[in-house]
């Protein structure tokens, strides 16, 4: 069998009749995969979570440094750090924007 042929016609009922092929050039199974689905989910989610968490870490890090180290108030210190999350994110937008051909 070369590459992105289907097998006999007993297991061609297996294989995705649309002629797609894996990285490899061979026919792609009907059947579920062993790799992706559920268990590159739950790790996508996971990872996203503790970002999530080191994100919100660090800026209640911040409002404490900025309070206690540089003696500012409590509402000053707090909108410089939406101030500085605002920024995180226009920076990308404006790097996406920028990116574009």
């Amino acid at each position: 069998m070369e590459k992105g042929e289907l097998p006999g016609a007993d297991q061609a009922e297996e294989y995705a009749q649309d002629g797609s092929v894996d990285l490899r050039g061979n026919p792609v199974l009907r059947l579920r995969s062993k790799r992706g689905g559920w268990t590159a989910c739950s790790f996508i989610v996971v990872y996203e979570l503790f970002e999530r968490m080191a994100y919100y870490g660090i800026a209640s890090n911040l409002i404490i440094y900025l309070t206690d180290k540089l003696h500012q108030g409590t509402v000053e210190a707090s909108n410089n750090v939406t101030n500085w999350s605002g920024t995180v994110f226009h920076d990308l937008l404006l790097l996406l924007l920028l990116d574009r051909k």
